[in-house]
């Protein structure tokens, strides 16, 4: 049940530029657009470039990302497709330090451009989940594969039930984690915070948040 992630920019920086350039030999992976009024001068040569979108109303429409990468400061974002994750990449941001050091370090580390396949690739697998008539065993695949991808000590899938702004641990790996089962509120919880905001939470797991 083979799929692609679609992925679109929001502007446009280097971290941008070097992340396509590493992505793009993935047969997982579609460069679905950039919203850019101008021509894109750090596009990789090496690559075609995607279509140029003016509008975000257009490149929602017509280009239909899975992943959202902003680049550029913007304000309340409206209209994104649905099941669209999106991820803020602006200068100085955690993900934007990240996803450049990955980059940087896949042109001369083919383990690491690999990594980054395999994380397209679960991407991808997460997209088809909800046609399994029992998604938990595939669901549980993927996070074990996404912990060792990433190195993660702890993993847990959550799913929204009939309480409101309530999420259910359906699955939690880890040692010492007991969380199966138990409820954690979408305002109190790290899970719940990216559950509500429908992006990337980065910060410090503490006793504050209730999977502390």
């Amino acid at each position: 049940m083979g799929m692609s992630v679609r992925i679109a920019f929001l502007g446009f920086n280097e971290t941008c530029a070097q992340l396509a350039q590493c992505l793009a030999s993935s047969p997982e992976i579609s460069l679905a657009g950039v919203l850019a009024k101008e021509p894109l001068p750090d596009w990789p040569s090496s690559i075609p470039k995607p279509p140029l979108f003016s509008s975000r109303k257009e490149l929602f429409r017509a280009g239909k990302p899975d992943l959202l990468l902003v680049a550029e400061e913007v304000g309340e974002l409206k209209g994104i497709p649905t099941k669209c994750q999106v991820i803020k990449i602006q200068e100085g941001t955690p993900a934007a330090l990240l996803l450049e050091k990955m980059s940087r370090k896949s042109m001369f580390d083919a383990l690491a451009e690999e990594e980054l396949h395999q994380i397209a690739s679960i991407c991808a697998s997460v997209n088809v989940v909800e046609a399994y008539s029992d998604p938990i065993p595939k669901l549980a695949q993927l996070m074990d594969r996404a912990m060792a991808v990433s190195g993660a000590e702890m993993g847990m899938v959550l799913l929204p039930r009939e309480v409101l702004d309530e999420l259910e641990v359906v699955l939690a790996r880890g040692d010492g984690v007991r969380l199966v089962g138990r409820n954690l509120s979408v305002t109190g919880s790290f899970s719940g915070r990216a559950f509500d905001g429908g992006e990337t939470v980065q910060g410090k797991l503490d006793e504050s948040y209730e999977e502390g």
